[in-house]
């Protein structure tokens, strides 16, 4: 899934390892590029990261914890919210939410 916030730009992978959606910033200006290597370098906060970019808390630190790793990756999976709750869904084909427990079975 892409997202533009701002001048941000980022796809949302899925980390089979971990479970969890990891924004990969794309397309950056030489400016932005620089700051994301120095986010990289140091132990920048994630509520930092989160303002600069318009992420939230919670891919902010997703991003942080794999900052200088490989995804790990099922398959290129990437998935969709919930229509119910908005969190995000195991897989791209699932029929049920494991947080909030909301079912579209055929």
């Amino acid at each position: 899934m892409r997202v533009e916030r701002n001048r941000w730009i980022y796809d949302l992978v899925y980390c089979g390892e971990c479970g969890v959606h990891v924004p990969v910033f794309r397309d950056l200006a030489p400016s932005d590029q620089t700051m994301v290597d120095a986010w990289r370098l140091r132990k920048t906060p994630s509520s930092q990261i989160a303002d600069e970019t318009g992420l939230s808390k919670e891919l902010a630190k997703s991003w942080k914890l794999h900052r200088n790793k490989p995804i790990q990756q099922k398959g290129q999976m990437n998935s969709t919210p919930c229509p119910e709750c908005g969190r995000w869904l195991r897989t791209p084909c699932a029929k049920q939410c494991f947080h909030c427990g909301n079912k579209w079975h055929d």
